[in-house]
């Protein structure tokens, strides 16, 4: 009796612990029938962006009644990620058998940003999709801000604001909040333009994407010429900068813990 008080209301997913429990049970037959799927729903109605993508997942009239208004689940219909998904969740009956594309470029490969168990068997893992990148570039920042790539506005002219998105993914959670810096440096080594911008990086979660904006104000008198944007982050408190780690040794020739994000030419 209290066995079965304590797998409520997971009846169906309790297997005799004197022979294995869920483990074994996992092992020998099909499970996985829904259980745990309002949690998945819990956790992506926590999230801030829940209501501005898509969802990919299978029984999703397990989870869609318990999404939030505006949130919503779907099974891909081919092997493509539907548009504008955010999240996808592969649950423990996929697992057992031949898990198909999509679902399979996430798990077991990728680390899920939750997963959730029942009745201490993981039974669903939720993965972040990662957002698209137009351009690459592939850095480290301390150990645990990484860059992933950035985006930049087409038009570029002197006088004009710089727009850049940029891209980030984070492997471990950052302990504090630092500051992004970004310096526009002409050919002869003179700055023309900078910026400093807060980023609440302590709020940034382990195994998550996120992307920020970067304005950038080009002067109206800027020269003709090649301009290097360069970036990097630094505590408020000291200004120490945090070490830049990149596989191009290009990108850091600038030194200084600085990163090479762009080269733009001016007419």
């Amino acid at each position: 009796m209290l066995y079965a008080a304590w797998c409520h209301p997971y009846g169906i997913a309790a297997f005799n612990p004197l022979l294995g429990g869920g483990a074994a049970g996992a092992r020998t037959f099909a499970v996985g029938w829904g259980e745990g799927l309002e949690q998945v729903a819990d956790w992506i109605n926590q999230q801030d962006d829940s209501t501005g993508v898509v969802t990919a997942a299978i029984m999703t009239p397990s989870i869609n009644p318990y999404l939030r208004y505006g949130a919503q689940a779907t099974t891909p219909l081919d092997a493509n990620l539907p548009a504008k998904t955010g999240y996808v969740v592969v649950y423990i009956y996929q697992t057992q058998g031949l898990l198909f594309p999509p679902f399979d470029r996430f798990y077991p490969d990728m680390l899920p940003v939750h997963t959730v168990s029942v009745l201490g068997l993981p039974y669903a893992w939720i993965y972040q999709v990662p957002p698209p990148v137009a351009s690459q570039r592939n850095a480290m920042f301390g150990d645990a801000v990484q860059l992933r790539g950035f985006d930049r506005s087409a038009a570029v002219h002197a006088g004009t604001p710089l727009r850049y998105k940029l891209f980030w993914y984070t492997p471990l959670a950052p302990t504090e909040d630092y500051w992004l810096f970004a310096h526009v440096v002409g050919a002869d080594g003179t700055r023309y333009a900078q910026v400093d911008l807060p980023y609440p990086t302590a709020s940034w979660s382990a195994r998550r994407y996120t992307t920020t904006e970067l304005p950038i104000d080009l002067p109206a008198d800027l020269p003709a010429g090649s301009y290097d944007i360069l970036i990097g982050l630094y505590r408020p408190e000291s200004g120490e900068r945090l070490a830049v780690q990149t596989a191009d040794a290009e990108q850091t020739a600038h030194g200084d813990q600085t990163l090479l994000l762009d080269r733009l030419i001016i007419k």
